[in-house]
């Protein structure tokens, strides 16, 4: 199958990849041999968990590294998804690959409060506050450090539409 497709823009000698989903045919049926060593399936599955984590966050291209999160997200390895996920919301600056990476983490069954809160805090971007502040509300409900953020928020952000869901967030968070 085909693993890869490159354009050449014109003049410039230089090339883009182009995402290309890779097929499978089915496994023929046969008996497997019982080895002690992994099959080639899960050896070339971990090769691919281990080149989209590298895509997520070292591609130049921000759309390729988005896509790359989403399909890590899809893999078999959900704790290195995870763990990729909060290294892109510490090192990356780009919004759409950042709102990728949060809505990996609001697919997840727990998410780790203290580096989304952290995000919250820092990130300048308004729909990226509001985007985390909905994760926060929902998965640390019980968490006071969810509660002083959006209190804080509340009162004192510069955007007038993060002041008002923080607040409202509050509000649904009073018993």
């Amino acid at each position: 199958g085909l693993i890869e497709a490159r354009v050449y823009l014109d003049g410039k000698g230089e090339f883009r990849k182009l995402a290309v989903g890779t097929t499978r045919p089915p496994p023929s049926p046969r008996i497997a041999k019982q080895t002690s060593r992994p099959s080639e399936g899960a050896v070339a599955e971990s090769e691919q968990i281990a080149r989209l984590r590298s895509e997520a966050l070292n591609n130049p291209d921000p759309a390729e590294r988005s896509v790359a999160l989403d399909r890590l997200a899809e893999s078999a390895d959900q704790a290195l998804a995870r763990e990729t996920v909060l290294e892109v919301l510490e090192r990356e600056r780009n919004p759409e690959v950042l709102e990728s990476a949060l809505g990996v983490l609001q697919d997840q069954e727990s998410v780790p409060l203290e580096p989304v809160l952290k995000f919250a805090a820092a990130t300048r971007t308004p729909t990226l506050r509001l985007r985390a502040l909905e994760l926060l509300s929902e998965h640390g409900k019980g968490d006071p450090r969810v509660r002083e953020l959006l209190s804080s928020l509340a009162r004192s952000d510069r955007d007038e539409e993060v002041r008002e869901r923080a607040q409202s967030l509050l509000e649904d968070l009073e018993p």
